[in-house]
């Protein structure tokens, strides 16, 4: 019996490439037919192929074919990127009616319960690119997505989670959680080379782990971001109404115990207080699409006879690292500091071996003045350095 798993998800979520990732491990999958409809009729003239009559009834048709393919011989998992209920998930969304072969089509997939009941739904990575066939804002995108949620529950689905994260660790957190289902072990060798996958208690937390991972593989994140730069991140001073994106992103870092000497059981009162700082200090977040990626706060570093000097406090969404968020974050806390007169700005607590900080801050100007050694316990290196930095102001 083979077990076809749906991957599903909002416009741009990284729902494909997700599922060639698991395609290049070996699995067979089932490709999109939507994105194929809508390249087939804008090759023949039709620029917006979703407002023409009959456009669901094209997916549906091409889903059907393919959801019967024969899979190959000893597989026993298949991946199907999205299903005929995305396709009912589409026409509700765009006000469509919804046509008897559709309706058909999911009654048939329900009633013979052709997937399984899990299905993972991956989660937005906090931006959309547009493409030919990917015309959404981000806004839109997460209504699509909540849409997409209703119609899978509505039909008896259980929605399994996928984290915002890079390409493989979403693979490693889908291969981790179908380690548990006896159906599916052992339906492809393990390369030798592959880390170890995550215990499946943590599928929900992951989007937050691997920073050393991925400093291996790209070394300087914020560096590589500043030369490919990003002109739609745009910092603001933070408002009420951003406190519940600002404080995911607060409690994400702190959790991860690897950039600030603060307490993981802080609770959101006290982080509140902590991080949105009072005037003349100033808090902000970075912001692109609509969507708070990172946060910031500056202030004098100390009252009275240190009160010339500031000081400043960065934190960037796991999804969004790597994609110039820090820069813009610490350019506009030296912009601030500048125009309020301070002579030099001093980070008290930079983390020996936060490579990412590290290089941003010496890129951007500072210097390290000193280490005071294992001041800091991570939970991965053991106690390492607080680098005290700073760098003079005009």
């Amino acid at each position: 019996m083979v077990l076809r798993y749906v991957v599903t998800g909002a416009p741009g979520a990284g729902k494909t490439v997700l599922v060639d990732q698991l395609h290049a491990r070996g699995y067979p999958i089932v490709r999109e037919a939507a994105t194929d409809v809508i390249a087939e009729l804008q090759a023949q003239g039709c620029a917006q192929p979703w407002i023409r009559d009959g456009f669901c009834d094209r997916i549906t048709a091409r889903q059907h074919t393919r959801r019967r393919a024969p899979v190959p011989v000893g597989a026993r998992v298949q991946f199907h990127d999205r299903s005929v209920l995305c396709t009912l998930a589409l026409a509700r969304y765009l006000g469509h009616r919804v046509p008897r072969s559709l309706t058909a089509e999911v009654d048939d997939v329900v009633r013979s319960r052709v997937f399984d009941p899990v299905v993972f739904l991956v989660r937005p990575l906090g931006f959309v690119h547009p493409t030919a066939a990917r015309r959404i804002s981000y806004e839109d995108s997460l209504v699509f997505e909540a849409v997409h949620e209703a119609v899978y529950r509505e039909h008896g689905f259980t929605l399994l989670e996928v984290p915002p994260a890079s390409p493989t660790v979403r693979a490693d957190l889908v291969e981790t959680w179908l380690s548990g289902r006896p159906g599916a072990r052992k339906n492809r060798p393990r390369p030798p080379e592959r880390a170890a996958p995550r215990r499946p208690t943590e599928f929900a937390a992951a989007g937050s782990a691997d920073r050393e991972d991925e400093r291996v593989t790209h070394p300087d994140p914020h560096r590589s971001a500043a030369v490919s730069g990003d002109p739609a991140v745009t910092v603001r001073p933070a408002g009420d109404q951003d406190w519940p994106a600002v404080w995911r992103i607060v409690a994400e870092v702190v959790a991860e115990q690897e950039t600030f000497p603060y307490d993981p059981a802080m609770s959101e009162a006290d982080a509140r207080s902590m991080w949105l700082v009072p005037a003349p200090g100033r808090t902000t977040v970075a912001v692109r699409d609509g969507r708070v990626l990172g946060t910031a706060n500056m202030y004098a570093n100390r009252s009275g006879p240190g009160s010339h000097i500031a000081s400043g406090s960065f934190m960037v969404a796991t999804p969004a690292r790597g994609r110039g968020v820090g820069r813009a974050l610490v350019e506009d806390a030296l912009v601030w500091a500048t125009g309020q007169g301070f002579a030099g700005m001093q980070f008290n607590a930079v983390v020996e071996g936060n490579t990412a900080a590290e290089r941003l801050y010496a890129d951007l100007g500072f210097t390290v003045i000193g280490t005071v050694p294992g001041t800091f316990a991570s939970p991965t290196r053991g106690r390492v350095g607080l680098h005290v930095m700073f760098r003079p102001l005009p």
